[in-house]
């Protein structure tokens, strides 16, 4: 079947205390944090039609406040936000040539958007 280590958790999580219910919250706030965003942009333009030219900045505020959200649930859980993105030295050198193999395959994507462009 499957071995412990597959089935073990992430080594940024210490304690499992995260509720569901705040992570679904938060999950949820995303979409209602860009439609607030945009409302509010289109009042202050008092026009809907002409507020869809700022849909970056109502994506942008929005990643702002979920982020912020994120790291006041990570302090009130007495966690890091910073350790989700914590490098694991100890896999390196099975991440790295994974990391150059899936760099160079997606490569013909990033550069083929030139030609039809």
């Amino acid at each position: 079947m499957c071995s412990d280590e597959v089935l073990s958790k992430p080594a940024f999580v210490e304690d499992e205390h995260i509720s569901t219910k705040k992570l679904v919250a938060l999950l949820c706030s995303r979409i209602i944090l860009f439609a607030f965003f945009q409302t509010l942009i289109a009042v202050i333009l008092t026009s809907w039609n002409e507020s869809e030219r700022y849909w970056m900045v109502v994506a942008t505020l929005g990643n702002i406040v979920s982020i912020v959200l994120l790291v006041v649930l990570y302090k009130s859980e007495r966690t890091n936000f910073r350790d989700l993105f914590a490098f694991d030295r100890s896999h390196w050198k099975k991440d790295l040539p994974l990391f150059l193999g899936f760099n160079s395959a997606n490569r013909p994507n990033c550069n083929g958007t030139k030609l039809f462009a």
